[in-house]
C-alpha cells in the first residue's frame, strides 16, 4: 500500500513524499525540479526495492536530510534557488548529515571543471544523464556497498522487469508527452 503526500509551496516548488509499508529501511532522498524525472527515478528506485523521499527543491532537501533518516541522496545539479552542488555543499557543513553519500545525477553540466566542483564540494558520484539509468543504479549500488556494507543487502529486490535505457527513455517520454497534453488543456481553460 502506497501514501502519496503532496503539497505545492508555490508554481516552482512542489514536494511529493512516498511512503511504502513494505518498502526495505533503505531510503533515498531524490531532488529534481522536474516531476516527470523525479516520478521516474521513484519508480526504478522503488523497482530496486528502495524507499525514496522525493522533492523538487534543494532547500527542501536539506530540511528532510535533516528531519528524516536518509541513507543517500541523488541530486539534478542545475536546479532554481539552490542547486544540486550548493544542496551537497550544505549537506557537507551539518555534521549530523555529512556522511551521506551523495550522487549529482546531470544532463547540463557535462564537462570536467563541473566534476571537479562537485568533488570539491564532497559529491561522492557524478553520473550523466545520457550514461542512462543503468550508471545511476550501479553508483547507487556501489555507494551502498562501500558505505553501508551488507547492512542493506537488495539483491533479493531486483526488479521483476528492470526498464533498460530504451525502456526507460520511452518512459520518460510518455511522461513528458502527459506533461505537455495536460499543459495545453490548462492553458485552455
Amino acid at each position: 500500500m502506497s501514501v502519496t503526500l503532496s503539497q505545492e509551496p508555490d508554481a516552482e516548488e512542489s514536494t511529493s513524499l512516498q511512503k511504502e509499508s513494505s518498502a526495505p529501511a533503505f531510503s533515498i532522498l531524490v531532488v529534481d525540479d522536474i516531476q516527470e524525472n523525479l516520478a521516474l527515478l521513484e519508480e526504478i528506485l522503488q523497482g530496486h526495492g528502495y524507499k525514496t523521499i522525493a522533492t523538487a527543491s534543494a532547500a527542501e532537501a536539506l530540511d528532510i536530510a535533516t528531519r528524516n533518516r536518509v541513507h543517500l541522496v541523488i541530486s539534478d545539479a542545475l536546479m532554481p534557488r539552490m542547486d544540486g552542488l550548493e544542496l551537497c555543499k550544505n549537506l557537507r557543513k551539518r555534521e549530523t548529515v555529512a556522511q551521506i553519500p551523495f550522487i549529482i545525477y546531470t544532463g547540463n553540466y557535462i564537462d570536467r571543471e563541473n566534476r571537479e566542483l562537485a568533488r570539491s564540494v564532497g559529491v561522492d558520484r557524478y553520473v550523466m544523464k545520457s550514461d542512462g539509468i543503468a550508471a545511476l543504479v550501479n553508483a547507487v549500488r556501489e555507494l551502498v556497498a562501500q558505505r553501508y556494507g551488507n547492512q542493506f543487502d537488495n539483491r533479493q529486490a531486483e526488479p521483476a522487469a528492470m526498464l533498460d535505457d530504451r525502456g526507460f527513455l520511452q518512459r520518460h517520454r510518455e511522461l513528458v508527452s502527459k506533461k505537455l497534453v495536460f499543459g495545453r488543456r490548462s492553458r485552455r481553460c
